[in-house]
């Protein structure tokens, strides 16, 4: 299928939720008002792909940003994901609330650290009791890179309920995929390089860390420097 979503400008998909009925996809669009700032996409369509209903959250002075795949449906029907706003200094990390409709239900900003010069926030997972963890690459303020992972719990409609902080062991890390764990707690991981003490020839090696339910590390693991992934 193609799809033209006049009058916006452009159009991404990131992530698509299945039922038994449609399809849920949330992504990217554009406003259609200069400065044409980036917005939330909602489409809904039927299983062979015809839209039924398609809606963009834009905004002339906010950016809502959900590049993301992260996408899921709570136990009162409603549809959940997250993004950034850098229209902010720093920017704000952002929870949105769908009904089945695209109807924004909740919108609500998580402060992460209001120091940073950039959060990218990468991953949100589900937790078997409905709560929502996201894990944020943190730009460190006095060092141009990523060494700070923090981890953010809110509860189905969008409330926090702990933010936590780690700095992890390479210089950089870009801590991409997250996953819950049995415990209720979860494990994020991606890679890390020694940027900005090398900045040619560089390993680039696997990072992981464990956190549990209430966000405390437990351990982190970062493979040998004879295992390059680059």
């Amino acid at each position: 299928k193609v799809y033209y979503f006049d009058p916006h400008y452009h159009s991404n998909f990131n992530s698509v939720l299945v039922t038994d009925t449609c399809y849920f996809i949330t992504g990217i669009t554009t406003d259609t008002i200069f400065p044409y700032n980036p917005g939330a996409l909602f489409l809904k369509t039927d299983l062979n792909g015809n839209v039924i209903l398609m809606k963009g959250l834009t905004d002339t002075l906010h950016r809502y940003e959900t590049w993301f795949q992260s996408l899921y449906e709570d136990a009162d029907g409603n549809l959940a994901t997250h993004g950034y706003d850098y229209t902010f200094q720093g920017n704000n990390n952002f929870f949105i609330q769908y009904d089945q409709n695209g109807n924004v239900r909740q919108l609500k900003y998580i402060q992460i650290d209001s120091t940073a010069l950039q959060l990218i926030p990468y991953d949100m997972t589900k937790c078997k009791n409905g709560d929502y963890i996201i894990s944020t690459a943190n730009f460190d303020f006095n060092r141009p890179i990523y060494n700070i992972t923090n981890f953010t719990r809110i509860d189905k409609n969008g409330n926090l309920i702990w933010n936590k902080g780690y700095e992890l062991p390479p210089p950089q890390s870009l801590l991409h995929r997250l996953s819950t764990t049995k415990d209720g707690g979860a494990v994020v991981g991606s890679w890390g390089d020694e940027t900005p003490k090398k900045w040619n020839n560089k390993i680039h090696q696997t990072v992981l860390t464990k956190i549990d339910s209430l966000g405390n590390q437990n351990w982190v693991y970062y493979s040998t420097t004879n295992e390059d992934w680059s």
